[in-house]
């Protein structure tokens, strides 16, 4: 890609691109400085600059995989609205274990949350579940387009094993099963 916005940029780092982390575009972009970034094994390549304003949009949608992760969609037992007051008590729990929230979907009675796949996933689901009823679904993967059109959302979110997909005006995001057996759902009780 010839050139991205600083926008683009943070999106692709905090969506898994791991070339730039989204902490280090902020500083930048409050001075307008841009940012080169070029292959270190070819240096004379043009690579991509990073900066405020591109000259030509991006033609084709940026696609990144995060691997192992989890689906975790969390529901008051009592059957209130999730979004009142349980937030906070939810986000402390994730925060309580340093555990990364990629994505984030809720309905009136349902938070659904993607994470990684970590070694703190069983606290944390012990905890929430004192609370809450708690169903996860491991051996997942979230797939990022940035920059999506009707042919890649078609492909993308029509396909086999999707959990959930969630759009906005340019990014797409599909949580999916990363392969087509062995993955169930899990009930903490």
């Amino acid at each position: 890609m010839p050139q991205l916005t600083y926008l683009d940029a943070i999106e692709l780092a905090y969506s898994g691109a791991q070339v730039i982390h989204p902490k280090t575009i902020k500083p930048l972009q409050n001075k307008g400085i841009p940012l080169y970034v070029k292959p270190f094994l070819a240096p004379d390549h043009a690579g991509t600059l990073i900066c405020g304003r591109i000259d030509t949009p991006i033609g084709v949608p940026i696609l990144i995989l995060k691997q192992r992760q989890v689906l975790i969609s969390i529901r008051p037992k009592d059957f209130s609205f999730v979004l009142d007051e349980s937030l906070p008590e939810i986000f402390s729990v994730f925060n309580q274990y340093r555990q990364k929230i990629n994505l984030i979907q809720s309905s009136a009675v349902n938070l659904s949350l993607c994470v990684d796949d970590s070694r703190y996933l069983e606290r944390v689901v012990d905890t929430l579940q004192t609370g809450f009823r708690v169903v996860y679904n491991k051996g997942m993967e979230l797939l990022t387009v940035r920059g999506y059109d009707d042919a890649s959302y078609r492909r993308f979110a029509g396909a086999e094993g999707v959990y959930l997909v969630q759009k906005t005006r340019r990014t797409m995001r599909v949580v999916r099963l990363a392969g087509s057996s062995g993955v169930s759902a899990v009930v903490a009780k």
